[in-house]
């Protein structure tokens, strides 16, 4: 074999290495792409059984809730009906479930409020144990639960229901008439976080206090304001005439809290009652209700000296219009709570929609003073 052959091999082997080098690094992307492909695979696999994982939970959610329903939906409002929810809350470990248990109580407890209210304040008194005040639809005349321990006593509150026989629970739960009642100061303090709402309203608010007792606390927040209203009190015109120059502070500074346009307008769209100067209200708004009484009187009318269906002052309705109280009790938690403290809608106490909840009035709460609470809160506010 001469040098020109083996060259000549040589050179053959040398082409095919390089041609299958080539074909390698030409084939990888063509390889990592059927990895990727794999490997995205696997993720679409992994999402589609989770997805067929909630919808078969959710699936089985709707029916669970969808028996409760079929299973409870034709009781009654009776106590045995609320003793039977009561149970079934008790031992339902499902989140769906559970709520729905809890909501037909409600609508339950809410229906018998409206039915007989001396039967739903014993049922809730009876079950006062099992059944926490936010849950009820009404809190006034039921018995706060003792949620404590004492020396000599274990409320069966800590204790797990299966523990005690329906006798047991019988001889702990009492009606109202017998049950232990405690004194609003032993009611537990709540500590209050401020939103940004609550910190503008309060400021706004003190601002209208110290321009009509003209005098400015140093302290700050919710403090301040009970340092202001105490200096107004005990001063010579706060202290005279019962109280009544503190009411009217409180009723300009909430006037100025709802500015010039609420008030004439809560007047008209909640009571019905047409703009008057007597009320204060604006001259534009009770000269066009006068222009609209005059055109609805007519000639005839104006000469024989009819007030007109629009008199100044007039209650159209005779009261307050259906909606007033419900549209009320959901508007003024969000505002009144800088004042109040957390606040909530429920039903009144004749079993209609439109009451509000203040478990524990934070004005109260931070000035430990009766006398503010009565004459710069409570009388100005219903006034």
């Amino acid at each position: 074999m001469n040098l020109h052959t083996i060259m000549r091999y040589f050179s053959w082997l040398w082409t095919l290495f390089f041609f299958l080098n080539t074909s390698v690094e030409a084939f990888a992307p063509l390889t990592r792409l059927r990895h990727t492909s794999h490997r995205f695979g696997s993720q679409l696999e992994d999402i589609q059984a989770s997805g067929s994982k909630i919808i078969e939970e959710s699936s089985a959610a709707v029916r669970g809730v969808f028996d409760v329903l079929s299973e409870v939906n034709s009781l009654p409002a009776s106590p045995e009906s609320i003793g039977l929810l009561c149970d079934k809350i008790i031992a339902e470990e499902d989140g769906a479930k559970l709520k729905t248990l809890k909501s037909k109580r409600y609508l339950l407890l809410a229906e018998m409020l409206k039915r007989d209210r001396a039967l739903y304040v014993e049922t809730v008194s009876f079950f006062i144990s099992q059944i926490p005040r936010a849950d009820l639809p009404n809190v006034q005349d039921i018995p706060y639960f003792p949620y404590y321990n004492n020396a000599t006593t274990t409320t069966i509150a800590q204790q797990t229901a299966g523990e005690y026989s329906a006798g047991e629970l019988a001889s702990y739960q009492k009606p109202l008439e017998t049950a232990q009642l405690v004194d609003a100061s032993m009611v537990q303090n709540t500590t209050y976080s401020d939103s940004p709402l609550d910190v503008a309203l309060l400021a706004f608010f003190r601002s209208l206090v110290q321009r009509q007792i003209n005098y400015k606390s140093t302290l700050g927040g919710i403090k301040g304001l009970l340092d202001e209203g105490r200096t107004y009190m005990l001063s010579e015109e706060g202290s005279a005439d019962d109280g009544a120059n503190q009411h009217r502070m409180v009723r300009e500074a909430l006037g100025g809290l709802l500015t010039p346009v609420l008030p004439p307008f809560y007047r008209l769209f909640m009571a019905g009652v047409v703009p008057c100067a007597e009320n204060g209200d604006p001259d534009w708004l009770v000269d066009a209700f006068a222009a609209l009484n005059k055109l609805l009187m007519g000639e005839e009318g104006e000469e024989e000296g009819g007030a007109g269906p629009l008199a100044p002052g007039k209650a159209l309705f005779g009261g307050p219009l259906l909606y007033a109280p419900v549209l009320t009790s959901v508007a003024t938690p969000p505002f009144i709570r800088f004042l109040l403290g957390p606040c909530r809608p429920n039903y009144r106490k004749d079993g209609q929609l439109g009451g509000m909840v203040v478990e524990k009035c934070r004005f109260l709460q931070e000035s430990g003073c009766k006398g503010l609470c009565l004459h710069q809160c409570k009388l100005p506010a219903q006034q």
